[in-house]
């Protein structure tokens, strides 16, 4: 019953993501990442599982909508954020190192026109990192796709590529797998 429940949930949250202008996917590309999410969680708690539908739900809309169009819309990202804080309970360090990371966002568009590499986005995905996993495992998870990162950009000689898929990678494999460090 509970895999029942998390796929309809899963695919209800990609339906709701799919609305956006930015990320538009075949019915089919939803009924898979369904399946695949029901039948990947289905050993863990009911909570556990629905907080992990939601965050690979969210996960998978960021790096789908950054690669399509190098460019990550503040609701999304805030959604991460939100998700994050909730199923952390806003535990100070976790909040504290969120803020942080919002205030930076808001610090890059606000004094460098947000037209460099990094943009705010970047940073609020950061905060998304840091309200899911805290702060010391944020940090996993940034080493993870840093070097995911760089290895896509000489493998592919690019000098600028979709950071969020990597970041999501982290994530999700720290939310996952445990820390490392």
């Amino acid at each position: 019953m509970t895999s029942i429940i998390i796929g309809l949930a899963t695919f209800v949250a990609l339906s709701l993501v799919n609305q956006s202008e930015s990320l538009k996917l075949n019915r089919l590309w939803l009924l898979g990442l369904t399946i695949t999410t029901t039948l990947f969680f289905s050993p863990l708690s009911a909570v556990a599982t629905l907080w992990s539908a939601a965050l690979v739900a969210t996960l998978l809309a960021i790096s789908v909508t950054d690669i399509k169009t190098q460019l990550l819309p503040d609701w999304l990202t805030g959604l991460l954020i939100i998700l994050g804080l909730t199923q952390s309970g806003f535990a100070f360090p976790t909040l504290l190192g969120a803020i942080i990371c919002i205030l930076c966002a808001l610090a890059n568009s606000t004094l460098t026109k947000d037209d460099s590499a990094i943009g705010s986005a970047d940073y609020l995905l950061g905060a998304g990192l840091v309200a899911w996993l805290g702060p010391l495992h944020a940090m996993d998870a940034l080493i993870i796709a840093l070097l995911l990162f760089g290895l896509q950009l000489i493998l592919t000689a690019r000098k600028i590529s979709a950071f969020a898929p990597a970041l999501s990678i982290g994530l999700a494999a720290i939310w996952f797998g445990g820390p490392i460090l």
